[in-house]
């Protein structure tokens, strides 16, 4: 079995990721993000033996569907994304996760009938990349999951639905490749 994690991101403009760094800023207040990028992360299981077999059945799947992604309008990181360069701030990475309504598993079992891939799963998440400036990472944290994060009132978070999504914070060294 090889994991490959798939980042998807939209190649212009990201109007998801726009509307909520305006709402974050505007409408919670908060001026001290600097920055956020947002992901589509796709956690994908292949029954192959080594990373390079897995690399291929990506590269097959985003050559052949439209089911991880629109290459016209898409681009895809394996494994980690760029690291952000801002010196000063703090950057946070939360991963959210719909815990009611996805359908992830008809969207492998579609992907395996289109190419033939050996596809045993394929689990879908938004990730958020929150930079801030902050003195801490510890603080960072905090600052994101008790402002930008959940939503918890009218001026608390935006990112995350309580009611049906759950969230994260990823390790930053696995996200942006040791």
């Amino acid at each position: 079995m090889q994991h490959v994690k798939l980042y998807v991101y939209a190649k212009n403009l990201d109007l998801h990721c726009i509307s909520a760094r305006e709402a974050i800023r505007q409408f919670l207040g908060v001026e001290e993000m600097s920055q956020l990028r947002r992901f589509q992360k796709w956690e994908l299981e292949f029954d192959v033996d080594t990373p390079e077999e897995a690399q291929e059945q990506v590269d097959m799947i985003v050559s052949k569907t439209y089911q991880l992604l629109n290459q016209n309008k898409e681009g895809y990181y394996v494994n980690a994304i760029p690291k952000p360069s801002y010196v000063e701030s703090k950057t946070a990475v939360v991963d959210v996760i719909r815990n009611i309504g996805t359908d992830d598993a008809s969207v492998a079992e579609a992907i395996r009938q289109k190419t033939g891939a050996k596809l045993n799963s394929a689990q879908h998440s938004i990730v958020w990349e929150v930079t801030l400036d902050a003195q801490t990472q510890a603080e960072a944290n905090e600052f994101i999951q008790d402002n930008i994060v959940v939503t918890s009132a009218q001026n608390k978070g935006v990112l995350v639905n309580p009611l049906f999504e759950s969230f994260s914070f990823l390790d930053l060294e696995t996200v942006y490749g040791g």
